[in-house]
């Protein structure tokens, strides 16, 4: 019996959700304060935030540190170039980074396409990816398969850049002419075939 009465006493959930949706909400009248009176209170309308908070990725971390491998004992001591403290950025030497690809293959995306070749897209993911870095990058565009060429332009962008980067033409084949035009003008290491080494 006590079991009936409770089960008739109790209102389903659906009728209880729609009382809530048309149940008459109190209006209340909203105003402006500075943030240290916020507390408690709620917000009138959404806040969106002026600026990113941190505005800029943030490693807050005293020290240096470098893998061995990328600089042994014997290439000497590094230079130190700029200091960045909290409250003073480096205000400075943005690394420039000047990017080429080289083959008579490529084509400019979008373009057509004659019979055995391709489009370049080794040198744009290049470039986007040292901007993102915060450097200031240059874009070489397409180098033919001609040793000279290359020479020339990997002479002329180590002068005004700290480093080169090259898509294709890296290996030891008949029309692989980046690694010989570097040798002509500096070093090689065997570690990597990407900037040319000035010594």
């Amino acid at each position: 019996m006590c079991r009936d009465l409770i089960a008739q006493s109790l209102t389903p959930l659906e009728d209880v959700l729609q009382a809530i949706e048309v149940w008459p909400r109190p209006a209340l009248r909203s105003e402006e304060v500075d943030l240290g009176s916020a507390i408690t209170r709620v917000i009138a309308e959404p806040v969106i935030a002026a600026a990113p908070v941190p505005p800029h990725r943030n490693s807050a971390v005293d020290g240096y540190g470098y893998r061995s491998s990328d600089w042994p004992p014997a290439r000497g001591r590094f230079r130190l170039v700029g200091r960045s403290a909290a409250g003073h950025p480096w205000s400075g030497s943005r690394l420039k980074v000047a990017v080429f690809a080289t083959g008579d293959e490529l084509r400019q995306p979008g373009s057509p396409l004659p019979a055995g070749c391709i489009h370049d897209s080794n040198r744009f993911v290049g470039v986007a990816f040292f901007q993102r870095l915060g450097c200031e990058v240059t874009d070489l565009g397409i180098l033919p398969d001609r040793r000279e060429a290359v020479r020339l332009a990997l002479d002329d962008a180590a002068r005004s850049h700290d480093l080169v980067v090259a898509s294709g033409g890296v290996s030891e084949g008949d029309e692989d002419h980046v690694a010989p035009a570097i040798r002509s003008l500096g070093s090689l290491s065997s570690s990597s075939t990407s900037a040319p080494g000035r010594t």
